[in-house]
């Protein structure tokens, strides 16, 4: 049996013949950032600085939260820039270490950028510890 004959259009571009021609410039790297806070009652705490490596672009992709009672939290950037304008219940966003709760759209920082953390305790317990864990990407140039 003959094996079957691709046929190319000419006048078509490589991606619409099924090559790519996009060859990759980059390497990415799995990294993952531990911060860890411990709040007491209904304490709010601002700015909270969580420092990533230098030398590369960063894309946050992920993030684990785990903790003894609710919290709310809001993230923002060096320049300004909140992913959202109110605090948000991050209760609900408790997960395991391997179940991040992964962002629709990866937030690409600079090299030796930070994000900063907004945290708000909600409950009556003497002590909340909470645990955040930033699942990010390390962008490396070929």
């Amino acid at each position: 049996m003959p094996l079957p004959i691709r046929v190319f259009n000419p006048l078509a571009s490589s991606v619409l013949n099924g090559i790519s021609s996009i060859t990759a410039q980059y390497e990415d790297e799995y990294f993952v950032k531990k911060y860890d806070v411990q709040l007491t009652t209904l304490q709010t705490l601002n700015n909270q600085l969580v420092q990533f490596d230098s030398g590369s672009d960063i894309f946050w992709t992920a993030f684990s939260v785990s903790s003894d009672g609710p919290v709310a939290v809001r993230f923002s950037d060096a320049s300004g820039y909140y992913l959202s304008d109110q605090f948000i219940g991050a209760f609900p966003m408790n997960s395991q270490p391997g179940t991040p709760y992964v962002m629709t759209v990866n937030w690409g920082l600079p090299p030796g950028s930070a994000i900063y953390v907004d945290l708000r305790e909600q409950s009556a317990q003497p002590l909340n510890n909470v645990l955040f864990l930033f699942h990010y990407l390390k962008r490396f140039g070929n």
